[in-house]
């Protein structure tokens, strides 16, 4: 198993998911197809692995899921365990690189924000009472 590539292929399909929440979200706050294509232009991913690499990660993600909820195997091969460890480090850098607002959950597109693109608060700071 290459971890690299597994742990590549994770992380750019994270990022893909996110990136696409986003510009769903600017799609619906910028009216006109110019500006609407201007405001997203910078939200498009291009993957570099094979297609296999992503195949593999959205299998084992549909197993971690499987598992968290009681529906997985009763036994995994080495290999699988393995593979599961890779892509919980790699959502634990994602979520590092893209932390959740505190004020409303949205993650994040960059790491220091200054203003969450769902709630428009600092995602960093609470409120002063």
């Amino acid at each position: 198993m290459n971890e690299q590539a597994l742990r590549y292929a994770a992380l750019e399909l994270f990022e893909e998911a996110l990136k696409e929440r986003a510009r769903e979200r600017i799609l619906e706050k910028v009216p006109g197809a110019a500006n609407a294509d201007r405001a997203v232009a910078g939200l498009t991913m291009v993957r570099t692995l094979a297609p296999g690499w992503y195949d593999r990660v959205s299998y084992f993600l549909d197993l971690d899921e499987r598992i968290k909820l009681g529906l997985g195997p009763e036994s995994l091969l080495g290999a699988e365990v393995e593979c599961l460890r890779v892509l919980a480090r790699a959502r634990a850098e994602f979520q590092r690189e893209h932390p959740a607002c505190i004020h409303c959950g949205e993650l994040q597109l960059e790491r220091f924000a200054e203003q969450c693109f769902g709630c428009g608060k600092n995602p960093r700071k609470a409120e002063a009472a």
